[in-house]
Formats: C-alpha cells, structure tokens, sequence
C-alpha cells in the first residue's frame, strides 16, 4: 500500500530534528573507526500499521542478523512505537489504517564500509523480510539514503 504523496515529507520535517539529538546522543558510545575517521550514522524511519510494532521488530531480525555480518557494522538501535496521529504527520495507509513509526540509528565504521554492501543482497534480505512482515509498511531514510557523518563523540577524542 503507498502513503499519502506528503508523508515522506512530512516525516523528514517533522522529526530531522529530534533524530539528530537522538542520533548524536546515542553516538556519544560510538568509537573512532579504525581508519581514523568518526564513522556514519543511518537513520531510518519505518511507518508500519498501528498495534504491528512487535511483529515487526521481529521481521526485522533478519535485518540485523545480515547487518552484523557485514564489515564496518558496529550496532542497531530501534525506538518506538511513536503514534502517527493527525497532528503530527496526518498520514494513513490508502485503505484507511493508522500507522505508527518505529525509527532505526545504525552505526557504521565508515561510509565506504556501509555503502559497500551489495545490492544484490540487500534485496535478498529484503525480500525474506517483506516474508516474514506482509504487511503495509513504507522506508524512509533521514535526512536522505546518504544518513549523517559523526562530526563530534565526546568518548573519542
């Protein structure tokens, strides 16, 4: 099922913001990669049908059991479920149903690391996830899919 044409929008408007107040706090236990750099941050925004947060977190096993076999993974945090209600994003499935979001930091060694991955089996995995979540859902990247650099960690320097 699609969103709304607005919801992407709205969802990047209306949480950037505390996304990098989370992502920056979550980063403070974030280490320097061994390359010397501060590392990458991808930050995902998942709208999924109210009341479907533990199923999807389980679905989303798959996910992060792919993740942590790839080189310069370092940790997945997901937080939720926030309801979507009308006045914050005033989203719904096209058949009606409320949705909530579920928000996913993932931190990388370094960008080439993360970027590296193969789009062949990402949509390997993405497929086995769809399996095992048949449900509506829709994928938002924050700020965009190119995520956030780590500009400060007060545990590394």
């Amino acid at each position: 099922m699609r969103f709304l044409s607005f919801v992407a929008a709205a969802i990047v408007v209306c949480l950037c913001a505390d996304l990098v107040l989370v992502a920056a706090s979550a980063a403070s236990t974030f280490s320097t990669s061994p390359s010397g750099g501060r590392g990458a941050v991808e930050v995902l925004a998942h709208a999924i049908p109210r009341g479907f947060s533990k199923k999807f977190l389980e679905a989303d096993k798959i996910w992060t059991d792919y993740l942590e076999t790839q080189k310069g993974f370092h940790r997945k945090i997901s937080l939720g479920p926030r309801n979507v209600t009308q006045s914050s994003l005033a989203c719904m499935f096209d058949d009606g149903q409320e949705a909530e979001e579920i928000m996913q930091i993932i931190f990388w060694d370094s960008y080439d690391e993360w970027k590296a991955i193969p789009a062949a089996q990402q949509a390997e995995v993405e497929k086995r996830f769809e399996k095992a979540f048949p449900f509506p859902h829709q994928l938002v990247s924050v700020p965009n899919g190119d995520g956030f650099s780590i500009l400060f960690d007060s545990h590394s320097d």
